[in-house]
């Protein structure tokens, strides 16, 4: 709430302010439960027998209100300051092992009609072929932390961008050992690791199948 209360700031005109705590609570529970603007009214009440301790949680706003809300966090990278947050509450309170990184990519889709201002696709957004299946959107890469199962850095690109090119951002330079799919293979060899005197010294590890789980890599 400190990270957000600067921005969240009554205007002179207009609908009086839903107070903060509310209005994260629901941030909070749209993305937990999955919950969209427009199918958010439809769900309340399954989500009221389902979890009863939502229920006290749940002052409904208007939907229009929380989709303001969140491109508020989204104008000034609040989301990034919540998660760095909780990822220093966690190294802190060492829940994350640090021992080795597990690295990963998931392709966001995107309408692809989706046109901007200037009648066109957005820059952002790509098409691209994963897994013999085609997407158009963005691509998360993600680093997860091998014993903690904690995910602790994600990075946003356009969806043509390989899952090997942001390897390096991935990891941490206290990792021992780092595991990816084979779509991976060959990641000790990019410049960037292989010419970083901490990351290349860490063991790579791959995957038999793809999306598996740790125990199921050898090293290549």
């Amino acid at each position: 709430m400190k990270l957000i209360a600067p921005f969240y700031v009554q205007k002179k005109r207009g609908r009086k302010l839903i107070p903060l705590e509310t209005m994260l609570r629901m941030y909070f529970l749209q993305n937990w439960f999955g919950l969209s603007g427009g199918d958010r009214g439809c769900h309340l009440r399954q989500l009221r027998h389902e979890t009863p301790s939502a229920d006290r949680l749940l002052q409904s706003p208007h939907a229009t209100t929380l989709l303001h809300f969140r491109h508020l966090l989204k104008k000034h990278d609040i989301t990034r300051k919540i998660f760095d947050d909780v990822k220093q509450r966690l190294d802190a309170s060492e829940l994350i092992m640090h021992v080795g990184t597990i690295v990963d990519a998931t392709i966001i889709h995107a309408p692809s009609s989706t046109k901007n201002a200037t009648t066109s696709h957005d820059p952002k957004m790509h098409s691209t072929k994963k897994e013999n299946q085609c997407g158009f959107g963005m691509k998360i890469h993600s680093g997860m932390d091998a014993q903690a199962d904690y995910v602790y850095t994600i990075i946003a690109t356009a969806s043509n961008v390989h899952d090997i090119a942001q390897t390096h951002a991935l990891i941490r330079e206290d990792d021992h050992i780092v595991y990816g799919n084979s779509g991976y293979l060959g990641m000790e060899k990019r410049a960037e690791i292989r010419e970083h005197l901490t990351l290349s010294n860490i063991d790579y590890h791959y995957s038999i199948f793809r999306n598996s789980r740790a125990r199921h890599f050898r090293k290549h």
